[in-house]
């Protein structure tokens, strides 16, 4: 009635409107006549809408006639375009049959023969009429909108039935049966009563009947909402009079009203939406204020929450009611308007389809609880969701953990919805699954094991009472309504084990119970017991990208290298970038190698297109300068039609980007973006595929600095810069379009590089840095500046002197417009440059913005050409409704000051973030009381900053002395670095400015003022070398300062004194600067004091943060007030070592200590041949050996190292043997007849002078028996053979040395080695049994014999016959006498 009411009300207003019209434009007696006969012939009709059907039997009629006459027989479409809005008009199952159809003119009569032999059944039709009617919900209550909605439905199932010829007339006994059985106490009551005459009613009776009853419903509601208009209630011991302020038509009568909203569409706060919207605090309140039970929320006049009976809580099992609980996760969620937009605030923008159902229906799914036999044979309960539309089973890891079961290795990969791969199972299993109420029902099923299967099933907490309709029956999961966990699914493999044939459907219901061979279960819709959202959207929120952004501006930028992607990217863009005639860039997209494909993505643009233009519709504005830029962008050529034959190309080499609308600063004005993020059938977008490429560009603060360094400061812009790049891959840019809602959608394909591709900055950028180097011989200034001070497509540069600056105009203008391109908004601090240029080529504006971005800034920079100053655009901070931490940190986040002119400002704000994170508050949760007087403290005085400029150019001349003052400070909340120049002229004059400055709050751990202070000194020398990298400008002197004399000691020593946190940084501290660069300054000289504590905007313009310390006014040497106050002899942090004596041997390291380093020859060898190698490179400087080591080279090290033992361990053998004196008769190598070769090494003399073996073979080496170098050999050989034995290791040695005492070494070396030991392991023999007595008691011969059989043997019995085959035993006696 509410929406008739309505209905009407709008007609009326309608009608006088057109009344007053007509009396104005009636100047004559015949204008009325003329009036009409306009109206007649020029009657405008509304426009018809496309039919919707959603796959309903019930619609299929109306549909067709609706959608042939519509389309179907207009000659004026072609057979694609039919098809196109055919798929538009279906939804569900007709749409799933159409999905795969593609459109051209052939398919179009296939797709609607398709539907037709679907839908086109008479049989299907009429039994979906006959079940609406049957199935019509029972009423509990007199209910007006129940009562009429019982009429429309059995009117609509006749007018169904009647078109296919059914003889309803006849049925009016059968539809009032049916009709009774759904009508409420009260209703039936009437109705019986009113039927005295005893003969069967006809429908028109009691649909009259019905009516009548709907009349007197509303009636009595009208009254009672009257009467309750204002209603008296006691708040606080005094009356007060509640007025409802709205009257909420509801057409279902109601005995009372809600104490919270005074609404009589509802009873009791469960439902009341304005009462589960408050937060939980206020929720606490009403319950409070109105005297309600805080367990059932009923008036507790009747009984004491103690002795409710209405349970605990769901989530924290307290004695309250689960909506009052803090744990409740609906008490957090963020309840959302019913709409269909794209909306655009300041702090997100949102393209959304939401709805609020105040009680949202969610899906049951079958599942069931089941033993299942773990590996010692118990039954462990689990519980198991049926689908039969998974193609195998699956378990959850910790269920497998649990049971214990072995598991068999698998590889196998898991896809799932739109072939997304889960993952990789970690093994399979058997499970052997019985029933928790038939124990002789069980079977077994091979699963694969997940980490998890699927979250918490329901997902909602549903009502208990939707399962009254199955108390009844055996439940197999009686905690179905409980969310719970899923360790088992079973799919299509053992689906047919599992279901039996019976089910149960109950008319009206939404629920199905089915049975199995676990009991009956529930699955179909259901409604939760609270209210929830049902959202499809995407949404940006765009305050965690502003507070990203605005903390990239507080960090310095490092130069970071390229990763391999990145490496890619530039390779890619080298091999395929062009120039045409004109010398205009071609470009490929640099698509990443990757197996995933996309698909399908025209529904999604065409489905975004639609949305566009629904708001075309309620914003004309945007209409126009929408279709404007799609005009001029194909009069333009960056745009296309695809011709006909084109556009059936594979999804996988195509893709639609959908495209909006983003409004400028001012909200007025709107730019059109292309969504290359948008997915495709395939779950992947054309961003997915894309390469970003890497950073090119130079960081905006760094390009500020270098903009101050310039007398004449020169700024311009490249004209749509992504637009004047040709793209070769542009069917991966088609978009689709139309001029109206009434016309065919076109597909078009963008020929330019679009804005909102990954991959399109790095494209602009890399072409512009391109042509620089291309032109660099041509244009040097130009070639220069374009590498050097771009930002994007935005030019900060400069000159110093008027004829240089107009050399780099004319070279800049010549170099772009070779490419195509154009520089226009030029402007300047110099009007004779600026006189140079077309006045239509200037900057329009008087300012100009420094910060580029689109979104609206708190604080912002802008500057001044005329007066040549950087002055800050303020931005009021008022809010209209609740501050909330969300409004203020996206308020926060937009300020802009990357040189940090505003410190002692903005380091206030970052302490209030700070606070809030602390507090942890939600993000739509209001801040404290404490924290809004603050924030409106500092947003009244912030206006100030207007008043602040700030000189650009740093210099007194473009030639003078240049130097730089750092000064570093902390307190307990914040630390700071401030950087100041001074340069003198050659005239003596001195100017002084703030050049950059950096805040950081102090960590959330209490940290100790010096070592905050020594943060602060670290800022500072990072500041530093980041401020002269970024001037690229000789500087004089480079100063630092500080007021802490513990951070001034600490620099002054040497880093390894302190403890890990001041070593540290000390040690960094040292490197970027000297001990003798810092130096000591009173706390309140100290600039840097006041970005720590913060101040006013309006104490700022007087400080000296701006102008910087007065003596640096002065001249040189520096007259400072204050002197270095003295230090304790105790330093804070320092380290305190224990002094250790340590008595070493007086002695030279000898050769052993050297072989005693390394336990492999091989090694030794190796480091042996690189010392001899760099003493020969030493010695021989023009003949050097470089590269691997060679063999000679290691034979040389070998034969080293001999030399050093033998000389050790055989001294006197061989001074004797060089003396050619005989040997000692003592000496244990006398009986070797030793002698020494060529190379002075001592070798075996044996009598095999003349055998035809090897010299070493013959001669071999000789070794000590106990030695380093001896070991080293002999375990060689032995991992070289294989870890062999004694025999064949000693065998291979004595080809080339001679050990003494060679076996009993290698034996005991051997048998140290463990691997050696596992394989000669000896094998423990069985041993044999006693003998029998018969073997060993005496007997006659052959009395006690052994028989033991042979053959077959072939023999030949006379020569020349053929074998035969005989066989023998054997008898043994077993004992003799």
């Amino acid at each position: 009635m509410h929406d008739l009411f309505s209905k009407l009300d709008t007609l009326k207003i309608i009608l006088k409107e057109e009344m007053k019209k007509l009396v104005r434009n009636d100047n004559n007696t015949n204008a009325c006549q003329n009036i009409a006969n306009t109206n007649v012939n020029n009657l405008k009709l509304p426009r018809i809408e496309l039919p919707v059907f959603t796959s309903n039997y019930m619609e299929w009629i109306s549909f067709r006639d609706l959608f042939l006459a519509s389309v179907g027989n207009n000659n004026t479409l072609s057979d694609s375009q039919k098809l196109q809005y055919l798929k538009l008009s279906v939804k569900g199952e007709a749409a799933t049959l159409l999905q795969s159809i593609q459109i051209t003119n052939y398919n179009y009569q296939k797709a609607w023969n398709a539907l037709t032999e679907r839908y086109e059944n008479e049989a299907e039709i009429i039994n979906a009429a006959l079940n609406k009617l049957v199935s019509q919900p029972v009423l509990k209550q007199e209910s007006a909108s129940g009562l009429r909605k019982i009429i429309d439905t059995t009117q609509q199932c006749i007018a169904t039935l009647q078109i296919l010829k059914q003889p309803v007339e006849h049925w009016d006994t059968i539809i009032i049966f049916l009709l009774r059985g759904k009508l409420d106490p009260e209703t039936l009551r009437v109705w019986t009563l009113e039927q005295t005459n005893k003969k069967n009613p006809s429908f028109a009776q009691f649909k009259s009947f019905v009516l009548a009853k709907l009349v007197l419903a509303i009636a009595s509601l009208a009254k009672c909402q009257k009467e309750k208009t204002s209603v008296p209630f006691e708040a606080g011991g005094s009356k007060m009079t509640k007025t409802n302020k709205k009257f909420p038509y509801s057409s279902q009568i109601v005995s009372n009203v809600c104490v919270h909203c005074n609404s009589g569409s509802h009873f009791g706060l469960f439902v009341c939406d304005s009462f589960l919207e408050l937060p939980i605090k206020e929720k606490w309140d009403v319950v409070k204020k109105y005297k309600l039970c805080f367990n059932c929320l009923k008036e507790n006049k009747t009984h004491h929450i103690s002795k409710c009976r209405a349970g605990v809580c769901k989530f924290c099992s307290k004695l309250h009611n689960s909506i009052l609980c803090s744990k409740n996760p609906n008490n957090i969620k963020t309840f959302i308007a019913n709409t269909v937009s794209d909306i655009h605030t300041e702090d997100s923008t949102i393209s959304s389809n939401n709805a609020i159902v105040p009680a949202a229906q969610a899906v049951l799914l079958p599942t069931a609880i089941v033993y299942v036999k773990d590996i010692k044979g118990a039954f462990q309960k689990c519980r198991i969701l049926i689908d039969s539309a998974s193609q195998g089973s699956f378990v959850r890891e910790s269920c497998v953990n649990l049971l214990q079961l072995k598991r068999t290795s698998v590889n196998i990969n898991v896809d799932g919805l739109s072939s997304r791969n889960v993952g990789t199972v970690s093994g399979l299993v058997q499970l052997e699954i019985t029933s928790l109420f038939y124990k002789n029902t069980s079977f077994t099923v091979d699963a694969l094991i997940l980490p998890k299967i699927t979250c918490d099933l329901p997902q909602f907490q549903v009502d208990a009472s939707a399962l009254n309709t199955f108390k009844n029956l055996q439940l197999a999961d009686i905690n179905c309504l409980q969310p719970s966990s899923i360790d088992i699914l079973l799919g299509a493999d053992v689906f047919g084990e599992i279901m039996l044939s019976r089910h149960l459907n109950v008319p009206g219901h939404s629920l199905t119970a089915m049975e199995t061979i676990f009991g009956w279960v529930v699955l179909g819709k259901t409604k939760i017991s609270c209210q929830r959202i049902i959202s499809n959207h995407a949404s940006y929120n765009a305050v965690e990208f502003q507070l990203d952004k605005f903390w990239q501006l507080e960090e310095l930028s490092e130069t970071k290298p390229f990763t391999n992607e990145e490496i890619a990217c530039e390779n890619h863009f080298k091999r395929t970038y062009t120039r045409d005639s004109t010398g205009r860039f071609a470009v490929k997209f640099p698509f990443r190698d990757s197996s995933d494909e996309l698909g399908s993505s025209r529904d999604i643009a065409v489905h975004r297109l639609q949305q566009i233009e629904r708001r075309f519709s309620k914003n004309q504005s945007l209409s126009d300068q929408y279709h404007k830029f799609m005009d001029d962008y194909l009069k333009l050529g960056h745009m296309e039609l695809i011709p006909e034959n084109e556009i059936d190309v594979p999804a996988s080499s195509s893709f639609y980007l959908p495209h909006h609308p983003v409004p400028n600063k001012n909200g007025d004005k709107f730019r059109v973006v292309f969504d290359g993020s948008a997915k495709s059938s395939s779950g992947i977008s054309l961003n997915d595929k894309l390469m970003v490429g890497p950073q090119l560009q130079t960081d905006l603060t760094t390009l500020l600095l270098r903009f101050r360094m310039h007398k004449i400061a020169i700024t311009a812009d490249i004209e749509k810069m992504y637009r004047q790049i040709t793209l070769h891959d542009s069917d991966f840019q088609r978009i689709v379009w139309r001029n109206s809602p009434f016309e065919p959608i076109q597909d078009f394909r963008l020929t330019r590089i679009a804005y909102g591709t990954a991959s399109a900055l790095y494209l602009a950028i890399k072409c512009l840095q391109q042509l620089a180097l291309n032109e660099s011989n041509n244009f040097p200034l130009a070639s220069k500046a374009a590498l050097k001070d771009f930002y994007v497509d935005d030019l900060m540069s400069g000159a110093n002197s008027l004829s240089e600056a107009l050399e780099l105009q004319n070279q800049l203008t010549q170099m772009v417009s070779s490419a195509a391109l154009v520089l226009r908004k030029w402007a300047s601090n110099c009007s004779e440059f600026l006189n140079s240029i077309d006045s239509d080529m200037r900057l329009s504006n008087t300012s100009l913005n420094i910060d580029n971005d689109d979104t609206v800034k708190t604080l912002g920079i802008l500057w001044h050409p005329a007066s040549d100053v950087f002055y800050f655009k303020i931005t009021p901070l008022s809010f209209e409704g609740t501050l909330t931490k969300r409004t203020l940190l996206s308020t926060i986040a937009k300020t802009f000051d990357p040189l940090g002119w505003l410190s002692p400002i903005t380091i206030q704000y970052k302490t209030i973030m700070q606070r809030l994170w602390k507090q942890q508050l939600q993000w739509d949760e209001r801040v404290p009381t404490d924290i809004k007087l603050e924030w409106e403290q500092l947003a009244n005085d912030v206006q100030f900053v207007k008043d602040i400029k700030i000189p650009r150019f740093l210099l007194v001349d473009s030639d003078n002395q240049f130097h730089l003052f750092g000064f570093s400070d902390a307190s307990e909340k914040a630390y700071a670095a401030a950087i100041y120049c001074r340069s003198v002229s050659d005239t003596g004059k001195i100017n002084v400015q703030l050049i950059i400055a950096k805040t950081r709050v102090a960590p959330l751990k209490t940290v100790s003022l010096p070592r905050l202070e020594l943060c602060g000194a670290l800022l500072l020398v990072k500041l530093m070398d980041f401020t002269c990298k970024a001037l690229n400008y000789p500087i004089s002197q480079a100063q630092f300062y500080t007021d802490s004399t513990i951070v001034l000691s600490w620099i002054g020593s040497h880093a390894s004194r302190w403890k890990t946190f001041v070593a540290n940084r000390v040690a960094k501290i040292q490197t970027l600067s000297s001990a003798t660069q810092w130096h000591h300054i009173s706390g309140s000289a100290n600039p840097a004091d006041i970005a720590t504590r913060g101040v006013s905007s309006s104490t700022l313009l007087t400080s000296i943060w701006l102008c910087g310390p007065k003596f640096l006014n002065e001249t040189f040497p520096f007259q400072t007030d204050s002197s270095v106050p003295a230090l304790n002899d105790a330093v804070p942090e320092e380290r305190y070592c224990t002094l250790q004596s340590i008595i070493v041997p007086n002695h030279l390291p000898d050769g052993n200590d050297l072989l005693h380093k390394f336990s492999s020859l091989s090694k030794l060898k190796r480091v042996i041949s690189y010392c001899l190698r760099f003493v020969n490179n030493c010695k021989n400087s023009k003949n050097k050996t470089n590269g691997f080591l060679k063999t000679n080279e290691l034979n040389n090290a070998m034969y080293v190292l001999i030399k050093l033992v033998q000389t050790i361990e055989f001294n006197n053998e061989i001074n004797a043997l060089k003396g050619n004196q005989p040997l000692s008769c003592k000496s244990k190598i006398l009986s070797l007849n030793p002698f020494l070769d060529h190379s002075n090494i001592l070798r075996v003399g044996d009598r095999l002078r003349h055998a035809n073996l090897a010299y070493g073979h013959k001669h071999p080496i000789l070794l000590p028996k106990r030695h380093i170098l001896t070991d080293l050999i002999i375990r060689h050989y032995h991992e070289i053979l294989l870890h062999d034995g004694t025999q064949l290791v000693q065998s291979c040695i004595q080809e080339q040395y001679w050990i003494i005492g060679a076996r009993d070494v290698i034996r005991h070396l051997i048998r140290k080695c463990v691997k050696y030991c596992k394989v000669k392991a000896s094998i423990t023999n069985q041993m044999m049994s006693d003998l029998p007595s018969s073997r060993i008691s005496p007997a006659p011969a052959f009395m006690r014999c052994g028989v033991d059989y042979a053959g077959p043997f072939q023999i030949k019995t006379i020569k020349g016959l053929t074998e035969t085959d005989c066989a023998g035993n054997l008898n043994i006696p077993l004992a003799n006498n």
